[in-house]
């Protein structure tokens, strides 16, 4: 026994349907797995927010005195690589929210001018499409860990050559304190 051509466009759809709503767009953008490796490694520094968000954030910090990982955190929310590099995070999101989910099913409709009447109706999805899906949402992924890891790479170098130039910034400071300690004690 055949199955009747409406369970068949039933079962299609219904196939459709359940694949589509397996994906979803990660709603902080990649943004707390960022985090969660950051922390990981010892890193509690914010990363993301809009643009007042950021400067309310500089702004306490700044009232306060600074230290290292106030420097950082400094560092990160004005950096303009990190914005891009989160911005790029974003696209990767979209990217695999594309890679996973098929494309829309078509729907058609078509009336005959004979003296029958008939109509006919289809929907059709490429098949291609499904086909290739599998393969499609494990290329997403990867694509999607790897724009996580040069994330969170970029974040550690930054944090790195913040630290160090907070380092020298504090020296710096402590060598003018002693010349000019030096400078008063000869003139006195």
């Amino acid at each position: 026994m055949t199955n009747p051509p409406i369970l068949r466009t039933a079962s299609t759809i219904a196939i459709v349907a359940i694949l589509g709503a397996c994906a979803s767009i990660p709603a902080d953008r990649g943004h707390s797995d960022v985090r969660s490796l950051l922390a990981d490694r010892g890193y509690t520094s914010a990363i993301a927010g809009d643009n007042a968000d950021r400067e309310r954030r500089i702004e306490a910090i700044l009232a306060k005195p600074l230290g290292v990982e106030d420097a950082v955190e400094i560092g990160w929310l004005a950096s303009p690589r990190i914005r891009m590099r989160l911005a790029e995070l974003g696209l990767a999101s979209a990217d695999l929210f594309e890679a996973v989910r098929p494309r829309n099913p078509r729907l058609s409709a078509s009336m005959t001018g004979g003296s029958d009447g008939s109509t006919t109706l289809g929907i059709s999805a490429i098949v291609s499409d499904l086909l290739t899906l599998p393969s499609r949402s494990r290329i997403g992924r990867s694509r999607w860990q790897e724009a996580i890891a040069r994330t969170s790479h970029l974040l550690i170098d930054e944090a790195a050559a913040l630290r160090a130039d907070y380092y020298t910034y504090v020296g710096a400071m402590h060598v003018a304190t002693m010349r000019e300690a030096i400078a008063e004690a000869g003139d006195a």
